[in-house]
């Protein structure tokens, strides 16, 4: 009887979820600008102080092992926020660049289907580091591997500025 409800009930949220995705409002291009203004500020300077390993390790020399414990959980959350919001922005490019991938112009069809890949890997990896990171909440441990969704989400935001220069002309 169990199974029987389990079953039914994915049945009804897979339905919904293909109900939602058929539904789902597409991005046109006229609606670029309104999309890129959603995206929120990531202070990247920031984010790469609280990354770096060698910033890690002189704090973990300097304080004693419980202050050293606490501080690198902050840190992590920082970190966490920071990484969010890069997912969060990816998503919103991600739209963008789709939108601009089906443009009529081939040189924006092309700056949007570059800019696509480059928000598909960030997502990815942004993804990824939040599963890394919720780790790092129980094991005050400094989450590796951000450096590529970082480094790719600087380079989306610049072509997605480039993007928006082709569209203005």
């Amino acid at each position: 009887m169990t199974i029987t409800i389990l079953i039914i009930a994915f049945g009804c949220l897979a339905l919904f979820l293909l109900f939602y995705a058929a539904h789902r409002r597409r991005a046109d291009i006229s609606q670029y600008d309104s999309l890129s203004s959603r995206l929120e500020p990531v202070p990247v300077d920031a984010l790469l102080n609280l990354i770096d390993p060698a910033q890690r390790d002189y704090l973990k020399r300097s304080l004693p092992g419980p202050d050293f414990a606490r501080l690198q959980r902050l840190r992590n959350r920082a970190i966490f926020r920071y990484i969010r919001t890069i997912h969060k922005n990816a998503g919103i490019l991600m739209r963008c660049a789709h939108a601009a991938a089906h443009s009529e112009r081939p040189e924006i069809a092309q700056a949007g289907q570059e800019l696509l890949d480059l928000a598909l890997f960030t997502r990815t990896q942004s993804m990824f580091c939040l599963a890394s990171l919720a780790w790092s909440f129980v094991f005050p441990a400094n989450a590796s591997n951000l450096l590529p969704a970082v480094s790719k989400y600087v380079t989306a935001t610049a072509r997605s500025t480039s993007l928006a220069a082709l569209l203005a002309r």
